[in-house]
Parts: structure tokens; C-alpha cells; sequence
């Protein structure tokens, strides 16, 4: 018996992200002209970043990190990273360290923030708040976050440089995010500490501001209403 049409769509919705990755420059990789040329999807995540000193520096640390529907990118660095999750007050189990692909700030933020997201909390929340406690247990960290699940981008920008360009008239609907913009016309810049969603149809951008405490093992720090970009 093979299912039809609309569990077949059902079925690839809750099929885990496809990924390619490399330790190499993108400039350096021989394959990635070929495979852009037959891969097609709606929603595309790609990084590139410095792996930070003293971490792992193969393809298990390069970015995108995968669970289940979500991939989640960090472009920054955290100080004194292996320490963070006793210092959230959200220690780190030895079987969650055996999964873990490899040994980066990287990967160890996305394993804070893939547990919440697993348990049903709001993407957007889950990434505003986490950002704020590491932001307060670590004031040098550059954390600028994106996460998606192919129908909606959430982003935050704390320390780096965050940009976003919705279709101009004359152009296929759709939504970029960038740590830097391109050559073309119509890019806005994210205001430093702030906190960004977007579908295909818009961006809504928010002050990366709790209303209750925010200290390192507070979470849950409520934030304020959306509101729309200047």
C-alpha cells in the first residue's frame, strides 16, 4: 500500500533537513557549483564561519546543526564556553555529551536551545531567551543566531551584523537573512540586540529586551510585544 499525496507531504514535513557541509572554504569546495545547480528548495540555510580557537575544526562543527525540522546557524564565539551550561543552570547529562557532534560553542549552544525546542516551547522565545542568558553569563559573546524550520526564519543579532531583504516588485516572494549584505538593492540592517522573525511574506524585528529577570539561571525572561521595523 503506498500512502497517497498528502501524507507523502506529511511525511517529508517531518523528515529530518537535508544537509551538505565542509571544513573547507566555500571558495575551495570543487562540488558546491554542481550541487546549486540541481538542488531546489524553498528554504535554504548556508554558513560560513572561523571555527573559534581551542574547538573542533572538521565538518561534525560546521554549521547548519540539524534536529529533526529545524536548522539552526551561529556566527560569533562564546568565552569560556564548556562551562556555560552548569553556569545557565542547565547542566549538560553524560548522554547528551555522547551526542553531541562535536566539541564547539557552536554545537553546545544548539543543544541548549534543540532540548526547548523538543519540548514544544515557542522558536522565537526559545531563541530571544537564551540569547539574553548567555548575553548576561558571558557579556563577550557575539551571538548572532538563525533558526528555521523552511516556513519561518528567527534570527538574533547580538554583536555581529544582521541583514534582511524582502522581494522587490518584479521578483519570486521570498525573504533573505544575511550577516552581510550583498550588492543588490533593498537590504535593512537589524538593530544591534534585537531579535527577528520573518516568513516569506515579511520581516518583523523586536528589542532583544527581558521584562522580567534575565540573569544566567533565570530562563523563561518574558519579552515585549513584536512591533514592525522603522
Amino acid at each position: 500500500v503506498r500512502p497517497g499525496p498528502a501524507r507523502r507531504r506529511a511525511a517529508r514535513r517531518r523528515a529530518a533537513s537535508p544537509r551538505y557541509r565542509r571544513a573547507v572554504p566555500i571558495w575551495a569546495d570543487g562540488n558546491l557549483p554542481d550541487l546549486t545547480r540541481v538542488v531546489r528548495s524553498t528554504a535554504v540555510l548556508a554558513a560560513v564561519r572561523d571555527a573559534t580557537a581551542g574547538t573542533c575544526q572538521d565538518e561534525s562543527a560546521a554549521a547548519p546543526f540539524a534536529h529533526g525540522r529545524w536548522l539552526f546557524s551561529h556566527n560569533g564565539a562564546i568565552p569560556d564556553w564548556p562551562a556555560l551550561p552548569d553556569d545557565l543552570g542547565e547542566p549538560v547529562t553524560a548522554a547528551e555529551v555522547a551526542t553531541l557532534e562535536a566539541r564547539c560553542d557552536s554545537v553546545l549552544l544548539w543543544l541548549l536551545l534543540s532540548r526547548r525546542l523538543a519540548a514544544g516551547e515557542d522558536p522565537a522565545h526559545v531563541l530571544a531567551d537564551t540569547a539574553l542568558r548567555v548575553a548576561a553569563a558571558r557579556p563577550g559573546s557575539r551571538l548572532n543566531l538563525l533558526l528555521t524550520d523552511g516556513r519561518s526564519i528567527t534570527g538574533v543579532r547580538h554583536g555581529d551584523t544582521l541583514w534582511y531583504r524582502t522581494a522587490a516588485d518584479g521578483e519570486p516572494p521570498g525573504v533573505l537573512v544575511a550577516s552581510e549584505p550583498d550588492d543588490r538593492d533593498g537590504w535593512r540592517e537589524a538593530p544591534e540586540h534585537s531579535l527577528l522573525t520573518a516568513t516569506a511574506t515579511g520581516v518583523r524585528t523586536r528589542p532583544l529586551t527581558p521584562t522580567r529577570d534575565a540573569s544566567p539561571a533565570a530562563p523563561g525572561a518574558a519579552l515585549p510585544p513584536a512591533h514592525d521595523p522603522a
